[in-house]
């Protein structure tokens, strides 16, 4: 009897099915009635739609297991522990906060760090939503002046305390889902312990703690076993403060954040601040996307978390929390970065400029992991306006009334901050791509800009003035 020859490679239903029905005839002779409410073809098709079943899991699982194809967060996340990178969770927008009284006062005042504020702002259906911030660092308005600036950043700061177990390995989880990347603070019995990425340099009186945040944004406090890290012992008082924030939703314009909901005494009478914000609130980030971990994970593996070449520093950058893009723009055009100083472009999550806190974290962050030799300088980048003048031409059934605002959007989606990138060229044609999918449209033509726009090292498109001649459909 002859073998009967499948291909492993078709594993869905319909070609299992036809791979089973040509196997009959090399097994028996006697089964000849291949209708569908024959028994046996009811077996055969159950037996073709498991083993569908099983080969869509097979499927899936190898695709988990690598970094390119995974899908599920959790299993993302182990895949980059793997090779040492954690997941951003929530970045919040960082500002800086005046404080103002009428008249200087005649003794110091304390402003301490989480100092809570509030930006009024409202949203789509006109009702004001009130978006929390707090003071980063300590300040003080000394006597004689009447303004004091600290910097701040969006969120409420909350505290839980837990009782220590004296557990090798104990761990704690948080009740926050939307826990701020970078606001952590614990003790043990009022003693500070620092958190660390992992326990493979402590030692069995380190004070540390490992945190770790999981698929579900569920996040544990882990310490040690007493050979790697301090275990807190039992009856110990673990308390941890941390911000949460709104990420994305905490960018704002300035002038926004209007009050305190603190009291401030002098001379043991409260007294009138005003508060406001002079510079935009940038920088606020959504948890860590599949997508970006996918392509930054590896940058950073590559980079081996130090500066050395131009690619070292844009992929260092790019993974620091609070950073949507960054541009090396020395002007050498070597791989390596051979001048003395190396100069990085920096824009911040949601776009704008980049907040002074975040250029001092940036800085720091830097300058632990750059070569002694080099120096490391910050840029803003450099918006520049690109001037839109284009004529669409509409079927005679389309209204010009609503096409202008349709049109408006694809313009507007094409400017997206999400969408460009430092030194990135302007095309008419994509722009005429663009404009000629939309409903309606016969044709467009882009009178300006006339020729494709190529932008300089540190310069980010941004749409400037638009105008849009509508020829044909109804008026």
């Amino acid at each position: 009897m002859t073998k009967a020859r499948l291909d492993y490679s078709r594993r869905d239903y319909e070609s299992i099915r036809r791979d089973l029905i040509a196997k009959i005839p090399l097994l028996t002779d006697q089964w000849t009635d291949h209708n569908p409410s024959d028994l046996g073809m009811v077996l055969l098709e159950l037996f073709a739609a498991v083993g569908d079943l099983l080969a869509h899991h097979q499927d899936t699982i190898a695709a988990e297991t690598y970094l390119a194809t995974a899908q599920e967060r959790q299993n993302l996340i182990n895949l980059c522990a793997l090779i040492g990178y954690r997941l951003d969770r929530p970045v919040p927008a960082a500002t800086v906060i005046q404080f103002e009284v009428d008249a200087p006062l005649t003794e110091d005042l304390a402003i301490p760090r989480g100092t809570a504020c509030v930006a009024a702002v409202p949203d789509e259906n006109g009702t004001i939503e009130e978006i929390p911030f707090v003071t980063s660092e300590n300040a003080t308005l000394v006597t004689g002046e009447r303004v004091v600036q600290v910097a701040a950043v969006q969120g409420r700061l909350f505290e839980e305390s837990f009782a220590a177990t004296g557990a090798a390995w104990q761990q704690f989880e948080l009740h926050a889902h939307d826990l701020a990347q970078g606001h952590f603070h614990l003790w043990v019995d009022d003693d500070p312990w620092s958190e660390v990425a992992h326990f493979q340099d402590a030692i069995h009186s380190s004070r540390q703690f490992v945190l770790t945040t999981d698929g579900d944004d569920l996040t544990r406090v882990r310490f040690g076993d007493g050979i790697r890290g301090a275990i807190p012992q039992a009856g110990q008082t673990v308390k941890v403060t941390y911000l949460r924030t709104l990420g994305t939703r905490g960018n704002l314009g300035p002038r926004l954040i209007n009050r305190t909901t603190e009291t401030f005494y002098a001379g043991g009478l409260p007294i009138r601040l005003r508060v406001t914000n002079l510079i935009p609130a940038t920088g606020g980030a959504n948890r860590e996307s599949i997508d970006h971990a996918r392509l930054q994970a590896p940058a950073e593996l590559e980079a081996l978390w130090r500066g050395v070449t131009k690619d070292n520093y844009q992929a260092l950058v790019e993974g620091f929390p609070g950073v949507a893009k960054a541009q090396v723009i020395d002007v050498n055009d070597c791989a390596s970065v051979r001048y003395f100083q190396v100069n990085l472009a920096v824009a911040p999550n949601g776009g704008g400029h980049p907040s002074p806190q975040l250029l001092r974290d940036l800085q720091g962050f830097l300058d632990d992991r750059k070569v002694i030799t080099q120096e490391i300088r910050l840029f803003d980048p450099d918006y520049v306006p690109i001037d839109v003048h284009v004529r669409c031409t509409l079927t005679s059934e389309t209204s010009q009334a609503e096409s202008r605002p349709n049109l408006e959007h694809v313009l507007a989606d094409h400017f997206d901050f999400d969408r460009v990138g430092f030194g990135q060229t302007i095309s008419p044609l994509d722009l005429r791509a663009n404009l000629e999918r939309v409903a309606g449209v016969v044709s467009a033509v882009v009178i300006q800009p006339a020729a494709d726009h190529q932008l300089g090292l540190g310069q980010i498109p941004t749409l400037g003035t638009v105008q849009i001649d509508l020829v044909g459909g109804r008026t």
